[in-house]
């Protein structure tokens, strides 16, 4: 697995916003599968509810979502990932040496110590606060939006 991707892409592949059309594109080139953690998979999820919450789709549109993230497990576009407790501790000393000077939360930081600890070493992001610290734990970014930290 080359990339990690994380909830911000994911959903943005599933939940139209701003970002979609260019991170679909990529998507056709990226080499697969993805992981998929069990942390994405919920985040991912929580993303979908989150719009049906806010009225922002519909129940059918939700249910499409979750059939979708099942059909492109099925289809090995992800690969399932799991993680031990390896996991926390690597994101605890990333957030000793971080989140006070980038601002990372607590999710985020999870991810970047996924992504380091399944070894590979290309974090793809919207989001960045977590671009800063994925590049200042040494990894190589892929940033699809350029918001200010």
């Amino acid at each position: 697995m080359k990339y990690y991707c994380d909830t911000s892409v994911l959903a943005s592949i599933y939940l139209e916003d701003s970002d979609s059309k260019k991170i679909t594109r990529w998507l056709q080139e990226a080499a697969l599968p993805l992981p998929l953690s069990p942390l994405g998979e919920l985040e991912l999820t929580g993303a979908v509810q989150q719009r049906l919450f806010r009225k922002q789709i519909t129940m059918q549109e939700a249910i499409k979502c979750q059939r979708d993230i099942q059909d492109d497990i099925d289809q090995g576009i992800y690969r399932r990932v799991s993680l031990d407790s390896k996991e926390y501790s690597q994101a605890l000393q990333l957030v000793h040496h971080h989140t006070s000077s980038i601002g990372c939360r607590t999710l985020d930081v999870l991810h970047v110590a996924s992504a380091l600890l399944l070894n590979i070493r290309e974090f793809v992001t919207c989001d960045a606060r977590q671009k800063l610290l994925a590049q200042t734990a040494g990894l190589k970014v892929l940033n699809f939006q350029q918001a200010p930290v």
